[in-house]
């Protein structure tokens, strides 16, 4: 029987799809982006987005996942080697298919996107990323079928944390961004325009 062992944190079980069979843990670097979504009335757009069957928002510490059918998202990473969806081949290390997780999470009375995923620190990869690029095709929450970009930027944090301090949507510029203290979640309000 293998043994089956997950890089990092609980993230990667929510956000990720993946078994990985390791002989050794490799360190890690978290990003994580909770973003709340009005429309231009101020309507909460996240609130409605779909959970899995059997999902609420009840004890979900990282968040709930989308249902899989409501989207598709691809995360590129500024190197090959950080790419945890699409790995390069390790010795000891097997990979089953593994594709990013959408997730909602709520504080308060606010709903967040979550756009979450983490990065191997290893020695072909030692520092961490930069930029990240979240690629999201959601009807519910564009109220289209194209793809939006959301490119992220990232600074060190307190420990194997990252912090987002600016992104942008579809070319518009965002660096409003809070952070949870706790865990250093970031954390930003997009208002998007009616088309």
């Amino acid at each position: 029987m293998k043994k089956i062992k997950l890089t990092g944190l609980l993230a990667l079980a929510l956000m990720c799809s993946c078994k990985i069979d390791k002989k050794y843990d490799l360190p890690y670097y978290d990003y994580y982006l909770r973003l709340s979504i009005l429309d231009a009335a101020g309507n909460d757009i996240v609130k409605r987005i779909g959970l899995l069957d059997g999902q609420s928002l009840d004890g979900f510490f990282w968040g709930a996942t989308v249902k899989p059918d409501l989207y598709t998202m691809e995360v590129v990473f500024p190197e090959p080697c950080m790419d945890i969806y699409h790995p390069q081949p390790m010795e000891g290390v097997i990979y089953d298919e593994c594709v990013p997780k959408l997730a909602v999470d709520i504080l308060g009375d606010n709903y967040y996107l979550v756009l979450r995923t983490i990065s191997d620190h290893h020695d072909e990869c030692p520092n961490p990323a930069k930029t990240l690029t979240f690629k999201l095709k959601c009807p519910e929450l564009f109220g289209d079928d194209s793809t939006h970009e959301i490119v992220t930027y990232w600074k060190e944090g307190n420990t194997q944390c990252r912090l987002c301090y600016r992104f942008e949507l579809d070319g518009k510029e965002y660096t409003q961004i809070s952070y949870e203290q706790y865990d250093q979640i970031s954390c930003a309000t997009v208002i998007l325009d009616d088309k």
